[in-house]
């Protein structure tokens, strides 16, 4: 029990900001995330065709790379235990398919390389809250011309990770007390605690306001090439080979 809501809390780590990125520049720190969703959508926008294993491995154990790098211990184990629950929730469907009126299930292997490859869009897209601050996202979107919205996402992005946390306290909370049969009673806790969070912030932003945003980085040639081409290199792999030999026909 303790251990499945645990998932919850690392999960949430998914989501906040690390500094050992802050070395590289935003535009690198921007662009990794972009390339590795863009090779691994690839496949959706051509018909009739589905990703072959290998080129979401490579993706896979790239990210855990970049993840083991940036962040801390617990991403990496938050990662690699997203990829399990989201393979064994498309092994569960499959299964089920068959006496829920879905359509004929798939073969357990092409099952993994498309649960595989939805972990790894998820993956580079909690990618982009790890590797870029919320006050560079506040930076970038005021460049933008957007900068109340831009204050107004970047309170709302700060608040889900505790929120996440919270939620698993409060669960833990009530089924060590009641068990299984009260856990209506977290939705209280969580309420208020949330209420209390959002009162702080109200009040910090009254008396002090927003913080000062600094120019980040915009690019550091030393340290983001090997970056950036190492992305790349894996990213377009079924580009450079031909697309028959990583991409198979479906059926």
């Amino acid at each position: 029990m303790v251990n499945r809501l645990s998932i919850v809390r690392n999960f949430a780590y998914l989501f906040i900001s690390s500094e050992r990125s802050r070395g590289y520049g935003i535009a690198t720190r921007i662009s990794i995330p972009i390339i590795l969703l863009s090779s691994l959508s690839i496949t959706y926008i051509l018909p009739g065709k589905a990703p072959l294993g290998i080129h979401i491995l490579f993706i896979l154990i790239y990210e855990f790379i970049l993840i083991w790098r940036f962040t801390r211990i617990k991403n990496f184990v938050s990662s690699l235990t997203l990829v399990l629950i989201i393979i064994a929730i498309g092994f569960a469907i499959n299964i089920l398919s068959p006496y829920i009126g879905s359509p004929i299930s798939i073969d357990p292997l092409s099952l993994i390389v498309y649960s595989a490859r939805m972990a790894g869009i998820i993956i580079a897209l909690s990618m982009i809250f790890q590797l870029i601050s919320l006050r560079e996202i506040v930076y970038i979107a005021e460049r933008l011309g957007l900068s109340k919205l831009s204050s107004i996402i970047t309170i709302a992005f700060s608040q889900l990770p505790l929120t996440a946390i919270q939620f698993s306290e409060a669960i833990t909370t009530i089924r060590l007390k009641y068990g299984r049969r009260g856990l209506f009673l977290a939705i209280k806790p969580l309420i208020i605690e949330t209420i209390l969070n959002s009162r702080s912030i109200a009040e910090s932003l009254y008396l002090y306001g927003l913080p000062k945003i600094q120019k980040p980085i915009l690019f550091n040639p030393r340290r983001d090439f090997p970056l950036l081409i190492s992305s790349i290199v894996v990213s377009i792999t079924p580009i450079v080979i031909p697309l028959e030999v990583y991409i198979q026909p479906l059926g």
